[in-house]
C-alpha cells in the first residue's frame, strides 16, 4: 500500500482526534499525520493518496491554518465541496465514527 498523507487544521481539537483515528484505523505503518500550521505545501508531493481533516467556522469558514497553508489554491474547491448540505455534526468525532448517530453529548 501506498503511504497516506493526512493533513488536518484543528483549533478546538476535533480534527486532530479524527486524524489520529485514521492514522490507527489505516495503519501508523500506512499514514503519515501533520498539523497543518507546522507544516510545508511541499510536502503534499511526497504522497499519492492524501486526507485533509478541514473544520469550518460559522458559515463556512476554513480554520484559519488552511489559509496560511495553502491559500486559494485549496480553499476555493474545499468551500465549493464543504457548501454541501452536510449534517451540522457531521465533522464532530463522535458522529463520524459511530456511522452518522452520536454517541455522546458534547
Amino acid at each position: 500500500m501506498e503511504r497516506i498523507g493526512i493533513f488536518y487544521g484543528s483549533t478546538t481539537g476535533n480534527c486532530q482526534v479524527i486524524a489520529d483515528k485514521l492514522e490507527t484505523e489505516l495503519g501508523k505503518s500506512n499514514t503519515d499525520v501533520f498539523e497543518v500550521a507546522y507544516t510545508r505545501v511541499a510536502d503534499l508531493d511526497n504522497y499519492k493518496n492524501l486526507i485533509f481533516g478541514v473544520s469550518t467556522w460559522g458559515t463556512g469558514d476554513l480554520q484559519e491554518d488552511w489559509n496560511e497553508f495553502i491559500g486559494n489554491r485549496l480553499i476555493l474547491i474545499l468551500e465549493s465541496y464543504f457548501s454541501q448540505d452536510l449534517p451540522i455534526d457531521s465533522c464532530r468525532p463522535d458522529y463520524f465514527f459511530n456511522n452518522g448517530t452520536r454517541s455522546s453529548q458534547p
